[in-house]
């Protein structure tokens, strides 16, 4: 039996191509990511100006370094990225109603425990040290919380910075706070500067709506500020050299703003949605969607240029070293590269398709941490150990490993182990037809023997065909 090796977290193959550049004459566009369907785009541009990205594709976070190879980073949706200093990317993503983090230490991702959250937003300060604010009914009254977690040590410590509530004042009189969508950042002194959207609805004698952005910070001793009422889709947040937060937010309307000692605000372009904002150098840009479309500004110090259409795409994210824009087009990550100079390299087409099996190895139903998995196809072997929830995966070469195969899974740790069998999926044929599917079983027990209880492993098979 040959043996090959396996990963717990493996670099997929990716197609680069090129398309036509539009309106920019120094503008330059490139695939990224040709699998689709993806989704939740967020980058992080380094100090050596490359680009972080973590992407979400059927529940896994995936993430890619400039036009390298994806890598796989854990079953999770709705990713966010920094990086540091250090330039070492820190992610946060949700899985099962928790906020989870994860770094890399020496190639390899490290997880961090989960706690109860949603819709998590990471910054790093200048000692590489993540904060993360997020959602959460912290005190399970039915309305959600903003909140903000900082790593202590080796756990994170958390803050309420905007209670969710109702309150009842009798005689049909009452106020609903709701809050959404938060973000963050952390300036040069390692201050935080948080926004996120909040609903008011107040009743006494008829009930009044309002939607606003909300801005709150630490800097100079602590702040808090409100822009006008607006309607939202997306808000975003940035923080310059010079420790001041600008904002974007607003729907069917784009507003740009700096919230600290006053709120000071610009109209942008009374036509977008879903904005996002990065300053670096002096330099602002804002990208933005309307009508299936694109869209960049940016203030060099004298006014924010014409907007202007950089491709075709929606939800676009931006980092400003040089100025990237990262949107979807097609269910495709495609990234622009908008300001003078070379763009980045391109990598060639890959001449294999990997076949990708995942899975999960659970004891009682709890994930297991370091069991060994071994799996097996076409008489050709991979192992690997599992993650910190029990999650592992193992990637053949297509030739070693076909759709339709049948694919072996054993699974040991002590005197523990399992096993179950799952087919390599084609993705003309699979329920969900984008070469992607899940095969979660249980395995039956096989009892007691000499006092060893028989470990349970689920598989996963994901194959992966390009078109």
């Amino acid at each position: 039996m040959k043996k090959i090796l396996g990963f717990a977290f493996i670099a997929m193959f990716l197609m680069i191509g090129s398309v036509m550049a539009v309106s920019y004459s120094d503008l330059s566009v490139k695939k990224i990511v040709d699998t689709t369907i993806n989704s939740n785009i967020d980058i992080a541009v380094d100090s050596g100006d490359h680009v972080h990205r973590v992407y979400e594709r059927n529940n896994r976070v995936y993430y890619s370094l400039d036009n390298s190879v994806e890598e796989l980073v854990a079953k999770g949706v709705n990713p966010v990225i920094a990086v540091g200093p250090d330039n070492t990317p820190q992610v946060s993503f949700e899985k099962d109603d928790q906020i989870h983090y994860a770094h890399k230490v020496n190639g390899t991702w490290e997880f961090s425990d989960a706690f109860d959250g949603y819709k998590p937003d990471i910054a790093v300060d200048s000692n590489n040290k993540p904060s993360i604010v997020y959602m959460n009914d912290y005190y399970s009254d039915g309305y959600s919380d903003v909140v903000l977690a900082t790593l202590e040590g080796q756990n994170f410590s958390d803050t309420i910075l905007y209670d969710g509530a109702y309150y009842n004042f009798g005689g049909g009189s009452h106020v609903t706070n709701t809050f959404d969508n938060p973000r963050i950042k952390i300036d040069g002194n390692n201050n935080y500067h948080v926004i996120a959207y909040h609903f008011n609805r107040d009743c006494a004698g008829g009930c009044d709506n309002s939607e606003e952005t909300i801005y709150t910070s630490n800097a100079n001793g602590g702040q808090s500020a409100s822009g006008p009422v607006r309607s939202y889709t997306r808000n975003a947040l940035t923080v310059d050299s010079n420790n001041v937060a600008h904002l974007v937010y607003g729907d069917g309307s784009i507003f740009y703003a700096t919230p600290m000692n006053s709120w000071n605000e610009l109209l942008i372009t009374d036509k977008g949605s879903k904005s996002a904002v990065d300053t670096r150098d002096g330099i602002v840009g804002i990208t933005y969607t309307y009508d299936g479309n694109v869209y960049y500004t940016e203030d060099k110090g004298t006014g924010f240029s014409e907007p202007d259409i950089v491709d075709a795409g929606n939800n676009p994210v931006i980092g400003v070293g040089s100025a990237f824009i990262d949107y979807i087009q097609n269910d495709k990550v495609y990234e622009a590269y908008v300001t003078t100079g070379s763009s980045p390299s391109q990598d060639p087409q890959p001449t294999t398709t990997p076949s990708i099996v995942t899975g999960n190895v659970t004891y009682n139903g709890t994930g297991v941490e370091g069991a060994t998995v071994e799996v097996t196809c076409n008489n050709v072997s991979a192992s690997t150990t599992t993650d910190l929830f029990g999650d592992y995966i193992v990637v053949f070469t297509s030739d070693n490993c076909k759709f339709g195969d049948s694919v072996d899974v054993v699974a040991s740790k002590d005197s523990l182990n399992g096993h179950n069998t799952g087919e390599m999926c084609d993705s003309e044929s699979c329920e969900i037809p984008i070469g992607l599917i899940d095969i979660d079983v249980q395995i039956p027990e096989f009892g007691v023997i000499g006092g060893a209880l028989v470990l349970l492993a689920g598989i996963g098979i994901i194959a992966y065909r390009r078109k």
